[in-house]
């Protein structure tokens, strides 16, 4: 059962955060907006296939293989972003 409640508020925290983030991830692009769309469209499928063949490879008991893909693809985005953020140029005012 705890699987399931931790399970609900994992997806319910992605369905919060992901449009938002999509805005943002978009907002740069006015004249190709489209293309943008398609490719981080294209990015997620990728992203998504990959993280479910490492599922399906994972020998494990479901609700470990789970917190093992979920550990990792925060882990994963966490060191994404630390490493964007030091790639932006600093602002000047």
């Amino acid at each position: 059962m705890a699987h399931i409640l931790l399970f609900y508020i994992y997806i319910s925290c992605i369905g919060l955060t992901y449009p938002n983030a999509a805005t943002l991830a978009l907002s740069p692009f006015s004249k190709n907006r489209g293309s943008a769309a398609a490719l981080l469209g294209c990015l997620q499928m990728g992203i998504g296939s990959l993280a479910s063949a490492g599922f399906g490879l994972l020998k494990f008991e479901t609700g470990v293989s789970l917190a093992i893909m979920f550990s990792l693809a925060a882990g994963l985005g966490f060191f994404n972003f630390i490493y964007l953020e030091r790639m932006r140029p600093l602002k000047t005012v």
